[in-house]
């Protein structure tokens, strides 16, 4: 289940990625994957264009629907930017589309290893739905989103996360802010922490995981 079918990953000039898988659907049941009879096909090709430039194309279908789409990836000196637009449909709803444009940036601070940075803007139609999906569920017709993570030494990081989502129809828009710090104890242990606030015309929620 991919809200975006590929990452921002970038090939160097004359690098190809593929990949191509054939079978049946097998929506997660109460104890584990529930097998179907209905067939299904998933597919990808990207190619370094340059070492600057990553273009790609995916397809997905089975007996009631397809969605495909394709991507840009593109390196620039102050960061990676990226856009993704994908058409989908459904027997009995009818057709979507979604898009997604990204920025990335990675600024190295000497020994401590990196920052990261990150925005995106995210748009769906009400009916666009990935293949498996038969009733489509897309409250937000935008969503607004930025990050940041930054290591203070070689085990421990923090980040923020800062987001907007505008409400469909009776959907209320939706704005929420999350902390997260982590501790890489050892090799074989991580302590992750995070504290959430959201907030719509229905009022606050706090949230905390550790």
């Amino acid at each position: 289940d991919f809200n975006i079918f590929l990452d921002q990953a970038q090939l160097a000039r004359g690098l190809s990625e593929f990949g191509f898988y054939a079978g049946v659907l097998a929506p997660l049941g109460f104890s584990g994957p529930r097998y179907t009879d209905t067939p299904a096909v998933s597919g990808f090709y990207r190619r370094g264009l340059t070492d600057r430039l990553t273009l790609g194309a995916n397809l997905q279908a089975d007996t009631h629907g397809w969605m495909g789409g394709g991507e840009g990836v593109l390196a620039t000196p102050i960061g990676s930017l990226a856009a993704f637009a994908s058409a989908s449909d459904v027997d009995g709803m009818g057709s979507g589309w979604a898009a997604l444009v990204s920025f990335q940036r990675t600024i190295a601070r000497g020994g401590l290893g990196a920052d990261a940075l990150s925005f995106s803007v995210e748009t769906r139609s009400r009916n666009f739905a990935p293949v498996g999906v038969r009733i489509p569920v897309n409250p937000y017709s935008v969503t607004v989103g930025a990050n940041y993570t930054t290591s203070f030494t070689e085990g421990l990081y923090a980040g923020a996360d800062l987001r907007y989502s505008r409400g469909r129809g009776a959907e209320p828009d939706v704005t929420s802010l999350r902390g997260t710090l982590g501790w890489t104890v050892s090799p074989r242990l991580n302590l992750t922490g995070d504290v959430g606030y959201e907030r719509d015309q229905r009022g606050s929620r706090f949230s905390t995981f550790l």
